[in-house]
């Protein structure tokens, strides 16, 4: 990113243990960055909020695996009402009058009358929200965690059949990640993170239908509706 001119700075969240490894990288490789690069550590406590704009939040939350490991969510913030744009068109509202009604705000006009934003706006759409879960195993609390999810990743190292193997390394089956995507009563469910040992996903897909309708397993360079 320094060589290709990249001037804005980053901010980069993890488990402590992760500055050390990046510090040790950095250093045996001399390198140096020619953008701010701050790093913010996380511990397994709650869930938190980590980053707030105008068009969204983003939050961390602690996953159950061997060790400090973390997942995240992305929720969509809309400040403004949709307009009804046959309306505002019809009534010849300036721009100015039309940025008032998106924001909520009613208008009193020279003549003394009064402009509704209720009369020329349409419902704010329901906020989407993308929730990443990477290595994990199933645990009680992640329910909490993921509430108001629409669309939510979630591993899916094995198949059902090798559920011991699952919970001994603290990963979960096809069939856990279509169980908590029911329990969590998302849109979509994208599955990932899978052994080598299948070498087609089909199966892994299937066994979370058996249980969820709307899951696809995911490849690298897939691109995905967030809904």
């Amino acid at each position: 990113m320094s060589l290709l001119g990249r001037t804005t700075g980053i901010q980069l969240y993890g488990p402590p243990e992760l500055k050390n490894i990046l510090d040790v990288v950095f250093n045996a490789s001399q390198t140096k960055f020619e953008f701010p690069f701050e790093f913010f550590p996380l511990e397994n406590t709650n869930k938190q909020i980590i980053y707030e704009d105008a068009g969204l939040r983003i939050f961390a939350f602690p996953l159950k695996h061997r060790i400090k490991t973390f997942g995240f969510s992305i929720e969509e913030i809309h400040q403004k009402f949709p307009l009804n744009k046959e309306k505002v068109e019809k009534e010849g509202l300036t721009n100015e009058q039309r940025r008032l009604l998106s924001e909520g705000r009613d208008f009193e006009r020279l003549d003394g009358s009064w402009v509704r934003y209720i009369d020329f706006t349409l419902a704010k759409p329901t906020p989407r929200m993308y929730s990443y879960c990477s290595d994990t195993m199933p645990f009680g609390k992640l329910s909490e965690y993921l509430e108001g999810t629409t669309t939510l990743y979630h591993e899916a190292t094995f198949l059902k059949d090798r559920k011991e193997r699952a919970n001994e390394t603290f990963h979960s089956t096809a069939e856990d990640a279509g169980n908590q995507a029911f329990r969590t009563q998302v849109n979509k469910l994208l599955l990932g993170h899978f052994s080598s040992r299948y070498t087609s996903l089909e199966p892994l897909e299937e066994e979370a239908k058996m249980v969820f309708p709307s899951v696809t397993a995911v490849k690298d360079g897939d691109c995905i509706e967030i809904v």
